[in-house]
Protein backbone atom coordinates (compact mmCIF):
# COMPACT_ATOMS: atom_id res chain seq x y z
CA UNK A 1 0.00 0.00 0.00
CA UNK A 2 2.67 2.73 1.07
CA UNK A 3 4.78 1.39 -2.46
CA UNK A 4 1.82 2.19 -4.38
CA UNK A 5 0.97 5.41 -2.89
CA UNK A 6 4.83 6.53 -3.05
CA UNK A 7 4.66 5.43 -6.60
CA UNK A 8 1.66 7.85 -7.00
CA UNK A 9 3.47 10.79 -5.38
CA UNK A 10 6.49 10.64 -7.52
CA UNK A 11 4.20 10.09 -10.80
CA UNK A 12 2.11 13.95 -9.48
CA UNK A 13 5.48 15.50 -8.69
CA UNK A 14 6.94 14.32 -12.14
CA UNK A 15 3.70 15.71 -13.83
CA UNK A 16 3.60 18.74 -11.88
CA UNK A 17 7.04 19.67 -12.62
CA UNK A 18 7.03 18.62 -16.30
CA UNK A 19 3.69 20.86 -16.46
CA UNK A 20 5.72 23.76 -15.01
CA UNK A 21 8.45 23.76 -17.09
CA UNK A 22 6.20 23.73 -20.41
CA UNK A 23 3.95 26.39 -18.74
CA UNK A 24 7.50 28.84 -17.91
CA UNK A 25 9.31 27.32 -21.07
CA UNK A 26 5.74 29.32 -23.12
CA UNK A 27 5.95 32.26 -21.23
CA UNK A 28 9.44 32.61 -21.84
CA UNK A 29 9.79 31.63 -25.68
CA UNK A 30 7.24 34.55 -26.05
CA UNK A 31 8.58 37.26 -24.54
CA UNK A 32 12.25 36.55 -27.10
CA UNK A 33 9.57 36.61 -29.74
CA UNK A 34 7.58 39.62 -31.56
CA UNK A 35 4.62 38.99 -33.09
CA UNK A 36 3.10 40.87 -35.69
CA UNK A 37 0.66 41.01 -38.94
CA UNK A 38 1.60 41.71 -42.31
CA UNK A 39 1.48 45.58 -43.46
CA UNK A 40 2.56 46.35 -39.89
CA UNK A 41 5.09 48.56 -38.67
CA UNK A 42 6.90 47.58 -35.72
CA UNK A 43 9.87 48.97 -33.84
CA UNK A 44 12.53 46.35 -33.18
CA UNK A 45 14.95 47.37 -30.26
CA UNK A 46 18.64 45.65 -30.05
CA UNK A 47 19.88 47.03 -26.61
CA UNK A 48 23.47 46.56 -26.33
CA UNK A 49 24.78 44.78 -23.33
CA UNK A 50 26.51 45.96 -20.50
CA UNK A 51 29.47 43.80 -19.90
CA UNK A 52 30.51 44.64 -23.72
CA UNK A 53 34.39 45.76 -24.49
CA UNK A 54 34.73 49.32 -23.92
CA UNK A 55 35.52 51.20 -27.12
CA UNK A 56 34.33 52.25 -30.25
CA UNK A 57 32.11 50.02 -32.04
CA UNK A 58 30.30 50.24 -35.76
CA UNK A 59 26.84 48.20 -36.85
CA UNK A 60 25.28 46.68 -40.00
CA UNK A 61 21.96 44.81 -40.27
CA UNK A 62 21.36 41.49 -42.30
CA UNK A 63 18.71 39.00 -42.54
CA UNK A 64 19.23 35.42 -40.34
CA UNK A 65 19.82 32.10 -41.21
CA UNK A 66 16.74 30.68 -39.54
CA UNK A 67 13.93 32.88 -41.43
CA UNK A 68 11.12 31.58 -43.45
CA UNK A 69 10.55 34.99 -44.88
CA UNK A 70 13.76 37.18 -45.96
CA UNK A 71 13.24 41.07 -46.09
CA UNK A 72 14.49 43.26 -48.79
CA UNK A 73 16.41 46.09 -47.15
CA UNK A 74 19.49 48.42 -48.89
CA UNK A 75 21.30 51.36 -48.02
CA UNK A 76 20.93 53.72 -51.20
CA UNK A 77 23.11 56.61 -50.46
CA UNK A 78 27.04 56.15 -49.04
CA UNK A 79 27.04 59.36 -47.04
CA UNK A 80 23.61 59.93 -46.28
CA UNK A 81 22.21 60.93 -42.80
CA UNK A 82 20.22 59.49 -41.87
CA UNK A 83 20.11 56.22 -43.58
CA UNK A 84 18.50 56.41 -47.02
CA UNK A 85 17.28 52.76 -46.89
CA UNK A 86 15.34 51.26 -49.15
CA UNK A 87 12.32 48.23 -49.13
CA UNK A 88 11.19 47.39 -45.56
CA UNK A 89 12.86 49.26 -43.52
CA UNK A 90 11.52 52.61 -42.25
CA UNK A 91 14.35 54.06 -40.47
CA UNK A 92 17.16 53.76 -37.87
CA UNK A 93 17.51 55.43 -34.40
CA UNK A 94 20.59 54.98 -31.75
CA UNK A 95 19.91 55.43 -28.38
CA UNK A 96 20.45 57.55 -26.51
CA UNK A 97 18.29 60.60 -27.90
CA UNK A 98 16.88 58.69 -30.91
CA UNK A 99 19.86 59.72 -32.90
CA UNK A 100 19.65 59.17 -36.76
CA UNK A 101 22.38 56.78 -37.76
CA UNK A 102 23.93 55.15 -40.17
CA UNK A 103 25.48 51.63 -40.30
CA UNK A 104 28.11 50.13 -42.07
CA UNK A 105 25.46 48.62 -44.67
CA UNK A 106 22.36 47.27 -44.11
CA UNK A 107 20.80 43.63 -45.87
CA UNK A 108 22.02 40.58 -48.30
CA UNK A 109 21.10 42.76 -51.27
CA UNK A 110 17.25 41.21 -51.64
CA UNK A 111 15.98 44.81 -53.20
CA UNK A 112 16.72 45.51 -56.97
CA UNK A 113 19.48 48.19 -56.05
CA UNK A 114 23.03 46.76 -54.71
CA UNK A 115 23.67 47.13 -51.42
CA UNK A 116 26.08 49.81 -50.01
CA UNK A 117 28.67 49.61 -48.22
CA UNK A 118 29.12 53.03 -45.95
CA UNK A 119 32.51 52.25 -43.95
CA UNK A 120 34.03 55.29 -43.05
CA UNK A 121 30.82 56.97 -43.27
CA UNK A 122 29.21 54.39 -40.42
CA UNK A 123 27.57 55.85 -37.13
CA UNK A 124 30.02 55.09 -34.25
CA UNK A 125 28.80 53.52 -30.85
CA UNK A 126 30.90 54.67 -28.09
CA UNK A 127 30.95 52.32 -25.57
CA UNK A 128 33.13 53.94 -22.43
CA UNK A 129 33.60 52.49 -18.68
CA UNK A 130 31.47 55.55 -17.55
CA UNK A 131 28.39 54.99 -20.16
CA UNK A 132 28.76 50.93 -19.34
CA UNK A 133 28.01 51.68 -15.51
CA UNK A 134 25.25 54.04 -16.37
CA UNK A 135 21.44 53.41 -15.97
CA UNK A 136 20.36 53.99 -19.07
CA UNK A 137 20.69 51.14 -22.18
CA UNK A 138 22.48 52.03 -25.29
CA UNK A 139 20.67 50.17 -28.02
CA UNK A 140 19.93 50.81 -31.59
CA UNK A 141 16.34 50.64 -33.35
CA UNK A 142 15.80 49.59 -36.52
CA UNK A 143 11.80 50.07 -37.85
CA UNK A 144 10.48 47.29 -40.35
CA UNK A 145 7.55 47.28 -42.54
CA UNK A 146 5.75 43.64 -42.66
CA UNK A 147 5.01 42.77 -46.17
CA UNK A 148 1.93 42.47 -47.34
CA UNK A 149 2.16 39.00 -49.13
CA UNK A 150 3.85 37.32 -45.75
CA UNK A 151 2.39 33.91 -44.77
CA UNK A 152 0.65 32.84 -41.43
CA UNK A 153 3.50 31.59 -38.97
CA UNK A 154 6.04 32.81 -41.42
CA UNK A 155 9.43 33.60 -39.50
CA UNK A 156 11.30 36.97 -40.17
CA UNK A 157 14.88 36.93 -38.29
CA UNK A 158 16.68 40.43 -38.17
CA UNK A 159 20.39 40.54 -36.99
CA UNK A 160 22.16 43.49 -35.69
CA UNK A 161 25.97 42.73 -35.81
CA UNK A 162 27.83 45.01 -33.45
CA UNK A 163 32.03 44.77 -34.12
CA UNK A 164 34.53 46.89 -32.13
CA UNK A 165 36.74 49.17 -34.04
CA UNK A 166 40.20 48.74 -32.02
CA UNK A 167 42.19 48.31 -34.95
CA UNK A 168 41.39 47.21 -38.55
CA UNK A 169 43.69 43.89 -37.86
CA UNK A 170 41.67 42.93 -35.36
CA UNK A 171 38.45 44.38 -35.65
CA UNK A 172 36.22 41.24 -35.52
CA UNK A 173 37.76 40.01 -32.49
CA UNK A 174 35.51 41.65 -30.13
CA UNK A 175 32.15 41.52 -32.02
CA UNK A 176 28.43 40.68 -31.13
CA UNK A 177 25.57 39.12 -33.01
CA UNK A 178 22.16 40.58 -31.98
CA UNK A 179 19.17 38.51 -33.30
CA UNK A 180 15.48 39.32 -33.03
CA UNK A 181 12.71 36.94 -34.34
CA UNK A 182 9.33 38.51 -35.87
CA UNK A 183 6.42 35.41 -36.06
CA UNK A 184 3.57 36.43 -38.36
CA UNK A 185 0.25 36.02 -36.79
CA UNK A 186 -3.29 36.94 -38.85
CA UNK A 187 -5.20 39.60 -37.26
CA UNK A 188 -3.00 39.45 -33.43
CA UNK A 189 -1.62 42.68 -32.62
CA UNK A 190 1.73 43.40 -32.18
CA UNK A 191 2.88 42.11 -28.31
Amino acid sequence: MTTQKSFLLKVIFLITVVAALLVYAFFFSKKKLVYATAGEKINLKFIVPKDMVPGEYVFYFENGDKATRKLCFCLKEKNTFPADCSGDVLYLNKNPGNERSVPTKIGTGLCNIQPVDCGEYASRIHLYKDSLSMTDTISVDIGIKIPQDVKEADKINVVMNLYRLSDLKNMYKDSLRLEKSIVIKNGLANQ
